[in-house]
């Protein structure tokens, strides 16, 4: 998946996420859902997906970016996380989200796994917590990309 900035601008997705939400993580809070809302994500919203936290543990997607829609076959916006197929990118990028809520950092990880065709794809990713008004999290916002191993 290409995705690349202009000159001068951070190559890799997940560290220019990570950018946007230390930009406006304040006096050791972590962000809220509407302060990361008003930052520009015209270069990397095709690989960004925002999750809904619930307690009861079953969270739902919010927004899932158009590359990663396309390469899953589906739009989860509206459904359970755990309604993803394994051998997706999107699945790749959602592993790690328990880490992110019980820990309450954000989280980067990269690797490879097969995708559903079988052919072996490196990936990296990040999830980062938003804050919720009640001061716990309410959302996930996170990116995934990758590309063929071979």
């Amino acid at each position: 998946m290409a995705d690349t900035p202009p000159s001068g601008i951070e190559r890799r997705l997940v560290l220019r996420l990570l950018g946007r939400w230390r930009a406006v993580h304040s006096d050791g809070a972590m962000p809220t859902l509407q302060a990361m809302s008003a930052q520009d994500f015209t270069d990397i919203g095709h690989s960004l997906f925002l999750i809904k936290v619930e307690a009861s543990g079953e969270h739902t997607f919010v927004r899932v970016g158009e590359q990663l829609t396309l390469e899953a076959r589906a739009d989860f916006a509206g459904h359970p996380i755990a309604d993803v197929p394994e051998d997706t990118l999107l699945a790749q990028g959602i592993a790690h989200h328990a880490t992110t809520v019980a820990k309450r950092v954000p989280v980067s990880l990269g690797g490879t796994f097969t995708n559903r065709a079988g052919n072996p794809w490196f990936y990296r990713s990040i999830i980062l917590p938003l804050r919720s008004p009640r001061g716990g999290i309410g959302h996930l916002i996170g990116a995934v990309n990758g590309k063929p191993a071979g």
